[in-house]
């Protein structure tokens, strides 16, 4: 029997931050990415949001890179009661090894200074996790290599291959069923890389897959031509000759390695002032370390050409600042200075204090060097912002504000068409997820119009049915189903057109639909058809009764007629409107259990299905339930 295959959406989509997505086969969870939600305020309050499923019926996660907004929820996970294995690289646990502490103890420091200050609105602030936290989630981390299969959970394989985004990070091929030529592959990108990375290899090739889920952060924009570095060494020289300061907000993360690497290059070739370079960060310090270890031990995803390189961070004037005093100094000494600080989207950090110190100088500059979230200090300062808000006051912008995206390591548009372009076939289709509406969108339309292939911008919290329509011949078993092939645009009809489903796979189909039309018969005004919501529990199906309505959700309003007849038709259809073999239905007849006759532990299973099924409704009460037992079931797909 075919299990049913579904992804959830549970976060990054149609914005960049907070990746999640949920894959469940039959009754196994496995989520992809635990990311933390920044930027806009509405979204950095979903971070406090009880998650979507409970924690504790989650198997296995699988994390695809050490950057914040993909596993900097972990810990928070961790404490609602998650106690599987975490899957990574082995140097994406190195760094979640740091930036997972450093973290925790910036949230617990905002929230001392908030309470110090005043200015947060809640009494107290608090943070959303601590650093014990993060060590904590830590302990559940698991670590693979890459090019390797493994068993995630029963039923559910991966493979980690180089995304060349980051030091560990990966793209992840998961295949899904354990029946062979019934299994399903589904390819997430994670954060891909540029071709041209200074320290990393390309992302590896697709290959075959049924589905991809592709991140578009820079889906509507291309880089800017190889002048970046160029670029700098201007500022640098401009900022240096007003007798001012270069402050760089940058990832710990790769961004200040590379940064470091193009101004070791700079002061190779004579092109560096002699000028003090602070890295203000303990974290970025730490993860360089990771970084020269995993140079010196020819990693996997490391350039093949910079194995064993020691000399490629080093400069004469470069200071490593450990802790805040050292901080401290930096802010208050005189003279021309580059400071390397965290965050990158000037959203945490030290790099906020030197922020309020030297923005309203305008012999100083800032250097934008990667993408700047909406709602973060960073964005603000790229669109022009005259004044930013900081500690609860409006600092002025007098400073020269330089954006070098170019030094960005996220793909651009034409990279993601490039390496979307090394599948081996046309999947079944492609979910444009990571990245802000406009960009996701316009990387869909790209897809569409350059590729010809199927592709969707998901919801937030929508379920995608996996499956790939195989309908089987009718057996002994579905024989009896009178359901006749449909004709498409363009064909005639015939045995090609579709075929009847095993009941088995229209059971499948059944438990991953999101929503159905229930069919009764009204005594008066004959049938009657309403859009519900429903769960599955073995042979039963329950539709909520709901006089208070959830936001997005449908439910049952009357049941009076289902007293004068039990019977009840629930048919749940899907039609891709981009590929007609995506097309498929199923229709179960159903008889009406008398509430009587539904003890309190079927009920109990019920209510919790429906809560574990629609997010709407993890917190409402039903009115009632309507229980029906399932008499029959069938069902039609198109040929694939």
């Amino acid at each position: 029997m075919r299990e049913p295959a579904v992804l959830t959406t549970l976060g990054g989509v149609r914005t960049v931050t907070g990746s999640r997505f949920l894959v469940e086969v039959g009754d196994r969870r496995v989520l992809v990415d635990a990311g933390l939600f920044q930027g806009l305020k509405d979204l950095r309050e979903r971070n406090w949001d009880p998650f979507a499923v409970s924690p504790r019926t989650i198997d296995a996660i699988v994390i695809t890179h050490a950057h914040l907004d993909h596993c900097g929820y972990l810990p928070r996970l961790v404490n609602a009661g998650f106690r599987g294995p975490v899957f990574v690289t082995y140097d994406t646990g190195k760094l979640m090894s740091v930036v997972l502490p450093d973290s925790g103890r910036l949230q617990e420091e905002e929230a001392r200074f908030a309470n110090r200050a005043g200015y947060s609105r809640h009494r107290p602030a608090l943070a959303l996790y601590t650093e014990d936290d993060a060590w904590t989630a830590l302990d559940r981390l698991r670590p693979v290599h890459f090019d390797e299969d493994l068993e995630i959970v029963p039923g559910v394989r991966a493979r980690y291959e180089v995304a060349g985004h980051i030091l560990g990070s990966s793209s992840v091929r998961m295949t899904l069923g354990n029946v062979p030529g019934e299994e399903v592959t589904v390819t997430f990108s994670g954060d891909l890389g540029r071709q041209e990375h200074p320290l990393l290899r390309p992302p590896a090739p697709i290959g075959d897959t049924d589905w991809i889920v592709i991140e578009s952060t820079y889906g509507d924009r291309e880089h800017a031509s190889d002048d970046t570095v160029d670029r700098l060494a201007e500022l640098i020289d401009r900022t240096v000759g007003r007798g001012g300061k270069v402050i760089i907000p940058a990832f710990a993360v790769d961004r200040t390695e590379v940064l470091l690497y193009h101004l070791h290059q700079l002061s190779e070739q004579g092109r560096l002032p002699a000028v003090p370079i602070f890295v203000d960060s303990p974290m970025a310090l730490a993860a360089l370390s990771v970084y020269r270890d995993a140079i010196d031990g020819h990693a996997v995803d490391v350039r093949d050409d910079l194995h064993g390189d020691g000399t490629l961070f080093e400069l004469p004037d470069l200071d490593e600042v450990l802790d805040a005093e050292g901080s401290k100094a930096v802010s208050r000494m005189s003279g021309p200075a580059i400071i390397i600080a965290g965050s990158g989207m000037a959203s945490g950090g030290r790099v906020v204090h030197h922020l309020e110190k030297f923005l309203p100088d305008p012999a100083n500059s800032v250097a934008l060097v990667g993408f700047q979230a909406a709602g973060t200090r960073g964005r603000s300062l790229m669109d022009g912002a005259d004044s930013v808000k900081i500690h609860g006051r409006y600092v002025p912008v007098r400073a020269e504000v330089c954006d070098l995206s170019g030094f960005s390591v996220h793909a651009d548009g034409s990279e993601l068409i490039d390496w979307l372009g090394t599948a081996t076939r046309e999947p079944s289709g492609v979910f444009v997820v990571h990245g802000e509406e406009r960009a996701s969108l316009a990387l869909r339309t790209r897809i569409m119009d350059e590729l010809g292939w199927n592709a969707v911008v998901p919801t937030d919290g929508e379920r995608l049915d996996l499956h790939i329509a195989r309908p089987a011949r009718p057996t002994r078993r579905n024989a009896s189903v009178a359901v006749s092939p449909i004709s498409t645009p363009g064909d005639e009809g015939g045995e090609d057109a579709g075929m009847p489903m095993t009941i088995e796979d229209a059971r499948a189909r059944l438990t991953v639909a999101d929503h159905a039309v229930l069919s009764t018969l009204d005594p008066d005004r004959g049938v009657h058809a309403v859009p519900v919501c429903f769960a599955l529990v073995g042979d039963h199906v329950v539709v909520p009764v709901d006089r208070v309505k959830p936001k997005s959700s449908t439910a049952l309003r009357r049941v009076d007629n289902l007293d004068a007849d039990p019977r009840a038709t629930l048919l749940a259809d899907h039609w891709d409107r981009h590929d007609w073999r995506q097309l498929w239905w199923v229709r179960a007849d159903l008889a009406r259990v008398d509430d009587a006759d539904v003890d309190i532990s079927l009920r109990t299973a019920l209510t919790q299905a429906l809560r574990d099924r629609y997010v709407q409704y993890r917190t409402a009460e039903f009115a009632a339930l309507v229980v029906f037992d399932i008499v029959s079931v069938s069902g039609w797909a198109a040929t694939s």
